[in-house]
């Protein structure tokens, strides 16, 4: 695949084309360059919905921007120390723009300094390879694939990949988010990638990252399709109790619990459709099962689960015992 032109004009709707098309113009104009990038790309290969669009600005992304935010009359979010910005379309779709840019990690675990540097720097910088893929949307380029890193190639292969031996130390996230993406698109962590994972998992990386942190990986994690897939698989390489120790699959009961849970929300939401819960919450309980008390009311203090949380929890563990 040399091209996606035609890729793009068959995915995307007219206005999204557009919009495109104006972000590359607009780039042009200021002697800048620009480019969709990242999960966008990857789900555009894979030919998955997706119209939440990741923009690169080799220059100033935030400045091209808010251009755009004032010419379309929609809302605009800066996010300065990432040389990011978001606007948000009334169709509640977002487009992301962001300056291309290099990062340096001061200790591991933390967020990254970012400074402005070019393209191909940028893709470098991500996390797998399959989401380092970046097309042209300039005029006398549009549709040109930039793809240092092989992207295109491991996901023709179906692998999940990281680009260089310190990643998952600089951002021990990436651990859950492998598994996220190799369970979304059924495929496989590469095994050098995977040895990795083991390291930094055994080295203890994913106690220095921040609750808030760990919970929002949970979160997303939890919101995938199938959820009891993709927790198993943290069960398999070791990760769920990484979370907290809480958190672990000890009985035949827990399991068959949570095997039921998809078949109940789908059961619940035929029901009470305007029904609202808490996924993730739900998905935590049978993972409880058999856990000492003060090891669940640590999880809630870690992770600011408040009183309501600790009493389900703790009311879900009695119904268990009975």
């Amino acid at each position: 695949m040399r091209n996606m032109v035609a890729l793009i004009r068959e995915r995307l709707p007219d206005d999204v084309y557009s919009r495109l098309c104006e972000v590359g113009r607009t780039a042009v104009a200021r002697n800048e360059r620009a480019f969709i990038v990242g999960g966008f790309v990857r789900d555009l290969i894979l030919k998955r919905h997706n119209l939440d669009v990741d923009v690169m600005v080799e220059g100033d992304g935030i400045s091209i921007a808010r251009i755009l935010a004032s010419k379309w009359h929609v809302e605009i979010t800066v996010h300065q120390q990432f040389l990011t910005a978001t606007l948000a379309f009334l169709d509640g779709s977002h487009m992301d723009i962001a300056t291309a840019r290099r990062e340096r990690y001061p200790k591991p675990a933390t967020l990254p300094i970012v400074e402005p540097a070019t393209a191909t720097e940028d893709l470098w910088r991500r996390d797998f390879s399959i989401n380092a893929i970046a097309v042209s949307i300039m005029p006398h380029t549009f549709g040109e694939i930039l793809d240092p890193c092989g992207g295109i190639a491991d996901i023709e292969r179906g692998i999940v990949r990281v680009l260089h031996s310190r990643s998952f130390i600089d951002d021990p996230t990436r651990m859950f988010r492998a598994v996220r993406f190799e369970q979304r698109f059924g495929f496989v962590i590469e095994p050098a990638t995977l040895e990795l994972l083991h390291q930094a998992r055994d080295a203890g990386y994913i106690e220095l990252l921040t609750a808030d942190r760990i919970k929002h990986e949970w979160i997303r994690l939890i919101d995938e399709p199938e959820p009891p897939r993709y927790i198993y698989r943290l069960v398999e390489l070791d990760l769920l109790r990484r979370i907290h120790p809480a958190l672990q699959l000890r009985s035949a009961f827990a399991k068959n619990v949570l095997n039921a849970l998809l078949q109940i929300e789908r059961r619940a939401q035929e029901l009470a459709p305007d029904m609202s819960y808490k996924r993730w919450l739900l998905y935590t309980m049978p993972l409880l099962h058999g856990a000492p008390c003060e090891a669940i009311e640590s999880l809630c203090e870690r992770y600011s689960i408040g009183k309501k949380g600790i009493r389900a929890f703790m009311q879900i563990q009695s119904a268990y015992d009975a």
